[in-house]
């Protein structure tokens, strides 16, 4: 059905026959995850909360640096709060829902740190650092 008669059935059909390639999938995830942390902290204003958010303000006036119209940046603004705020938290967003807006959908935080996990466990369980002596009488 949503290859055929939703109106965005073009990104379906793409998605569909692109190859998956999932630990660079991971990787730009957390790359998308990086940009959006250091875009959250240059864009929330309260340097000295507690618990760090961005509000529809400052979503806004990044807008409105950027040379958009007051209208147009509230639009914008209204329209990121929209689908990252929290239900019990309207109104402002968090780094973590900044980073699930920004990602693709594919992959997750919990998906890349699931991942990380079980690399480092693997590295681990696989191999060894042994000392590397320099200047001693074994060397050839």
């Amino acid at each position: 059905v949503a290859f055929y008669m939703l109106p965005e059935k073009a990104v379906y059909a793409n998605a569909a026959v692109q190859k998956l390639a999932y630990d660079n999938a991971l990787a730009k995830f957390g790359v998308t995850a990086a940009l959006a942390c250091q875009a959250f902290k240059t864009w929330d204003k309260d340097e000295n909360s507690k618990n760090p958010n961005i509000d529809a303000a400052e979503l806004q006036s990044v807008f409105r640096a950027g040379g958009y119209e007051e209208n147009v940046a509230k639009q914008i603004a209204d329209t990121i709060l929209d689908q990252a705020q929290k239900p019990d938290e309207p109104g402002k967003i968090y780094c973590e829902q900044l980073v699930d807006l920004m990602g693709d959908g594919l992959v997750s935080m919990n998906h890349l740190r699931e991942y990380a996990e079980k690399k480092c466990s693997t590295k681990m369980t696989q191999s060894k650092v042994v000392p590397v002596l320099h200047g001693s009488s074994s060397e050839s």
